[in-house]
């Protein structure tokens, strides 16, 4: 599949050195203002640049109905962590105010934005949600196998080899230049960098673990800065956006304890927040990047497309189909009726569930809590009249109190998360369950009234119009 081709943007100036931003958008002409995501490369905060985004990411623009922004920033040593952060802040307003100007009124969604990052760039995705040295709180944030803390135990332990890259150690006279806080600023890195003896600053990231210098490296040049400052656990709050984590726990690049820390503060906070270990046996650092083919549907989920799909025309329900073998998520959908009435007809959903073949069903919204909470009671209604046909010699007052339909039969069984959360054991597993159906709630609900605010034509999903 051919990747689609970026405009490159310059968002900034310091002195002579231009920092720039790949600007992704869907290839037809959108019904809506789009949503942003605004992403931060990886590599230490030290090399590499905005083009090594996983290819997953070039797709969403289509696929999503988003616009995707890459931002570059300057790299330390020879920027500090201070200076990174200006830029981070600086892409974010540039994101929001300039580049709606310069795509034209209505293209993109400047008060939708999502702010995240792989490795180093999930981790300024985290530091831009500092009260301190943050932005304007986004709608999420999403980190894939963040750095967290560079005072941790994976970056304060000298490992002379790196684990996971063979025997060599990387000379220091191969990498003075690129640690040279005196050395030119640069914006971004593709190696090669520099031509010998300089070395490769491709390696620099490896010989900062070698090291264990990477506070050294990000602080060295603003003595000034407080390192807790920029550790999110220690000032992570349950009023702060939901955050999306990414990581596996082979990683050895970026250890996922790094991750673990800043989980267990989350939940401490009872902030919003999902974790997912990468599913995939061995999968390593950039397996994203990697394997071309992986599509990475747990990042965009069933919430986030929902919320899309609302802005778009859609109604204020998703599913997603999840593989038996290890729960990742295979497919996601919304129910974007505008496009098609057959995407939501729930007696034609019964339907195609049963003639698909799936014998595992899992609902978080009965219909009771759609008709309360949603004001739909038109699924209720039309399963009830389609479906709950009245049994030869059933009274009325049996035929209310049976179910709309059978939740186990010879096809499939349909289980409400709610029930099986409030049938487990009393303890902390228990109260994670039920922080997050809560939370979930709470999001649905804030779709229900974004739902209702936009304007719909007659016949838009409410079968009495």
């Amino acid at each position: 599949m051919a990747q689609p081709t970026p405009t490159t943007y310059v968002f900034k100036r310091v002195g002579d050195l231009e920092i720039a931003a790949d600007v992704f958008l869907p290839s037809g002409t959108p019904s809506a203002p789009l949503p942003i995501l605004l992403w931060f490369h990886g590599g230490g905060l030290l090399m590499s640049a905005r083009s090594t985004i996983g290819p997953h990411l070039r797709r969403a623009a289509d696929k999503y109905q988003i616009a995707v922004v890459s931002a570059d920033y300057r790299l330390a040593p020879q920027a500090s962590i201070t200076d990174i952060m200006e830029d981070v802040r600086d892409a974010d307003k540039w994101t929001r105010t300039e580049l709606p100007k310069l795509l034209g009124a209505g293209v993109v969604d400047p008060e939708n934005v999502i702010v995240g990052g792989h490795s180093a760039g999930g981790y300024l995705a985290l530091l831009a949600g500092s009260p301190k040295i943050g932005i304007k709180p986004p709608k999420a944030f999403v980190c894939l196998y963040p750095i967290t803390d560079p005072t941790g135990p994976f970056f304060t332990t000298p490992q002379r080899p790196v684990a996971g890259f063979g025997a060599r150690v990387i000379p220091h006279e191969e990498m003075n230049h690129h640690v040279d806080p005196d050395a030119p600023v640069l914006s971004w890195s593709l190696p090669p960098c520099f031509p010998p003896p300089h070395g490769d600053r491709g390696e620099v990231y490896l010989y900062m673990v070698q090291e264990a210098i990477l506070e050294k490296l990000l602080f060295g040049k603003a003595p000034d800065a407080d390192v807790r400052d920029y550790i999110p656990a220690k000032y992570w709050t349950k009023d702060l956006p939901p955050v999306y984590i990414l990581h596996g726990h082979v990683d050895n690049r970026v250890g996922i304890e790094q991750s673990l820390t800043l989980v267990k503060a989350l939940k401490n906070a009872e902030a919003p927040y999902q974790f997912d270990e990468i599913p995939l046996p061995g999968a390593q650092h950039l397996f994203d990047h990697f394997d071309a083919t992986e599509e990475l549907e747990s990042m965009y989920g069933i919430l986030p497309l929902t919320a899309r799909g609302i802005e778009h025309g859609g109604g204020v329900y998703g599913a997603g189909i999840y593989s038996k073998a290890n729960l990742s998520l295979l497919a996601t959908g919304t129910n974007m009726w505008n496009k098609s009435p057959l995407i939501h007809a729930c007696p034609m959903c019964l339907s195609a569930i049963t003639w698909s073949g799936f014998n595992n069903i899992f609902i978080f919204f009965p219909y009771s809590y759609s008709e309360s909470h949603f004001d739909e009671p038109y699924s209720r209604l039309m399963t009830e009249a389609i479906w709950k046909i009245r049994a030869e010699g059933e009274s009325e007052e049996e035929w209310k109190r049976r179910e709309l339909y059978a939740r186990k039969n010879r096809f499939w069984e349909a289980r409400y998360v709610e029930e099986m959360v409030s049938g487990l054991e009393e303890g902390e597993e228990k109260r994670k369950f039920v922080r997050r159906v809560e939370g979930i709630k709470r999001e649905y609900g804030k779709l229900w009234k974004r739902y209702e605010e936009i304007p719909r034509p007659p016949g838009s999903g409410r079968p009495d119009e």
